[in-house]
This record gives structure tokens, sequence and C-alpha cells, in this order.
């Protein structure tokens, strides 16, 4: 990935490139995670951006990094958060059973805090619940389930990413009989 430098900025704003970068990769969660797993920003260059105001003080380098409206403005930062994602990813609707259209993203303001409680500034919990979520619609379209989807707060309050995580340590159990690998398949 290329990323343009403005030397003007630099200077004006007084970081580094290493800062630069790092904020300019906000809103590419993806290239930024790549950015943090190797190193290429140290604590104090993190500590640097929130003593500046372009981080809110309540992030954190292995959670949740909360750029500032200081932030938003000069790098055209989208304001997402882990919520925002997880959002994008449940369904808007299902055709239930009945032929009749049911909205699942309802109550989005109590989702959006109940969400926020279940992960809290855990960027794995939060990739582990976009994993189990995945996962579970996959399996609900492949095989025509989508009608028993439940609505967005429901799945939130009775921890349904639990099911989908036993469904795939299920499925991994049954690939492993399946291809013939697993314990006690092959007879001598």
């Amino acid at each position: 990935m290329i990323v343009e430098v403005n030397l003007n900025e630099l200077y004006t704003d007084e970081i580094d490139c290493a800062q630069y970068v790092f904020l300019k990769l906000l809103d590419k969660p993806e290239e930024l995670s790549k950015f943090i797993e190797t190193g290429l920003i140290a604590n104090h260059e993190f500590e640097d951006l929130k003593s500046k105001k372009f981080l809110e003080n309540d992030s954190d380098l292995s959670g949740e990094i909360i750029p500032t409206d200081k932030a938003r403005k000069k790098f055209n930062l989208k304001d997402s958060t882990f919520f925002d994602e997880f959002y994008q990813l449940y369904p808007a609707y299902v055709q239930r059973i009945d032929n009749t259209k049911d909205y699942l993203r309802t109550n989005v303001i109590a989702c959006r805090n109940l969400y926020n409680k279940i992960v809290g500034k855990s960027i794995e919990q939060h990739k582990h619940i976009i994993e189990c979520l995945t996962y579970e619609l996959e399996f609900r379209r492949k095989n025509s389930k989508m009608g028993w989807m439940v609505r967005m707060q429901k799945w939130l309050s009775t921890n349904q990413w639990e099911m989908a995580e036993e469904m795939m340590k299920d499925s991994s159990i049954t690939k492993l009989i399946d291809t013939g690998s697993g314990y006690g398949t092959e007879i001598e």
C-alpha cells in the first residue's frame, strides 16, 4: 500500500512519519492492524498522539483506537467504531417463513450500548464476535435458515455468538471425520 505523506503537516503538527502514517491508516483497519503488529509505531509515539489531541485519552494501542475531531478533519477519517463494523455485517432484514419481511436492526442505541459493554476495548473480542456472526450468516444462507435469524438486540443479549462458536467447533470436528483424518476413522 502506498501512503502519500504531506511534509507540511508533519512540520505544523510536530509529528513524525510513523505517527502520520498511523493517523492516515485509522480508517483502514486491516492495514492499521498490520502496521501495529509489525511494531512500526512505538508506545511513546502513540501516547504523544494522545497528548497532541489526535486520539482520545481512552484510546488503547491494543484495543479500540478513537480519533478526535481534530484527526478526523485533518485526515478525512470516517467516524466508525467496533459496533459500526458489526452493524454493517448484521442483516438489515429477513424474509420470515410466513413470507413477511422482518427488520433485524431495530433499537440501534440499545444495541450499540450492549455491544460496547460486551466488547469493551478488546479488539480480539470484537474480531471473535465478527467471526462468529460471519460463520452463522454463512451457515444460515447455505442451509436456507435466514428466516430464523433473530433481531440484533436479542442476538447480543442472549450471547448468540456462543452458539455460532459451538457450531464452528462442531464443523471442524465434522470436517476431520469427513476427510478421514480423525481418530478411529481408519481400519488396519
